[in-house]
C-alpha cells in the first residue's frame, strides 16, 4: 500500500514541480535575453 501511496502522490507531485522548475528556467531565459537587449 505504501509503495501505491507514494506512486500517487509523485504523479500528482510532478506535473507541479516539473512547471514550477521550467517556469523558473524561463524566467531566467527571458531576464537574460531582456539584459541583452538593452545592451544592444
Amino acid at each position: 500500500m505504501k509503495s501505491r501511496l507514494l506512486r500517487m502522490a509523485l504523479t500528482w507531485i510532478a506535473p507541479f514541480v516539473i512547471g514550477y522548475i521550467v517556469n523558473k528556467i524561463e524566467e531566467r531565459t527571458n531576464k537574460n535575453k531582456v539584459k541583452k537587449t538593452i545592451k544592444a
